[in-house]
């Protein structure tokens, strides 16, 4: 008979144990290094994400913990009600005109426009695109749904890595447009370094600051925030804030649209706080909403 934990091979073993959770992904004193054969996978070992030594980890996360506080989100809320109110024109546009909008394609070009604001103080601006920039979307959605082959192959990322940009465009043509957003993004990034640099003072600029400057606080230390580094944070955040954010308000989206109840209750609920499309509110104000919280709890455990 099978048990909770099983063996997948020499240094592996699944474990079906809810009550171990808290175990494996240890809290407080308690230390867990990552697996550095699976973290090869993601081919961006300069992130966090690919930190495999605990305490390195968390050095790195604490960098960037702040700007996900509530109260940094508070301060985000005018640039996401702005990018809000833009997306909702063009569903009354797709409305008026009778044509046929993706709803994934539409909220990962909010969420891009929001994270890129966020972590470099300039939007990409992929809402104004007349299809969202979905051949970009679609392009990081192959690129992602690899990761699982380049776990057990860890040279073909490398090996992809080495073949020439101009050749990868001429047997995948849908590759153009997410390597120019990448090549914006890394100049972007490089220009920006050199600026910050050449600064006689070497103090943020911004009154809140980005991701970015903090990525190249020059309180850092040197190796902390080197190019190759940088950038393969900035795009792991950039997938990270865009996709997951995308997929979890279509689910919603779609739960919604299917169950008539569930969403005419939650527009009840709403009109209390918004009355009109454009009307505005905090996060402060929708937090005393129990049905929305309650939605978004449930959205939440689903998604992890």
């Amino acid at each position: 008979m099978i048990g909770p934990i099983v063996r997948i091979n020499p240094r592996e073993v699944h474990i079906k144990d809810p009550f171990f959770y808290d175990e494996i992904y240890a809290s407080g004193g308690r230390k867990r290094d990552k697996d550095a054969q699976f973290l090869k996978a993601y081919s961006v070992p300069g992130s966090m994400v690919a930190t495999v030594d605990h305490e390195h980890h968390r050095y790195r996360r604490n960098i960037l913990s702040g700007f996900f506080s509530k109260r940094s989100v508070n301060e985000l809320s005018p640039s996401v009600e702005e990018k809000v109110l833009k997306l909702m024109q063009r569903f009354a546009t797709a409305h008026q005109e009778q044509s046929i909008m993706r709803l994934d394609d539409a909220f990962s070009a909010l969420a891009s426009d929001v994270i890129t604001q966020y972590a470099f103080g300039k939007s990409w601006n992929f809402l104004d695109d007349k299809d969202f920039r979905r051949d970009i979307r679609s392009a990081i959605t192959e690129t992602a749904n690899a990761i699982h082959i380049n776990r057990f192959f860890p040279l073909v990322p490398r090996a992809l890595k080495m073949v020439p940009k101009w050749l990868v465009c001429k047997i995948q043509p849908g590759k153009v447009g997410v390597f120019e957003f990448m090549k914006s993004i890394y100049e972007f990034t490089a220009q920006s370094m050199k600026v910050a640099e050449s600064s006689a003072d070497g103090k943020q600029q911004s009154k809140r600051g980005t991701i970015f400057e903090k990525l190249t606080d020059p309180t850092l230390p040197t190796e902390e925030r080197t190019l190759a580094r940088v950038h393969d944070e900035s795009g792991v955040i950039l997938q990270a804030g865009t996709e997951s954010i995308g997929r979890s308000l279509t689910i919603s989206a779609f739960h919604l649209a299917h169950q008539p109840s569930m969403r005419e209750k939650l527009r009840e609920e709403l009109r209390s706080i918004l009355p009109t499309p454009t009307s505005t509110a905090t996060w402060a104000q929708l937090e005393q909403l129990p049905y929305l919280v309650g939605i978004t709890s449930s959205e939440n455990c689903c998604s992890n």
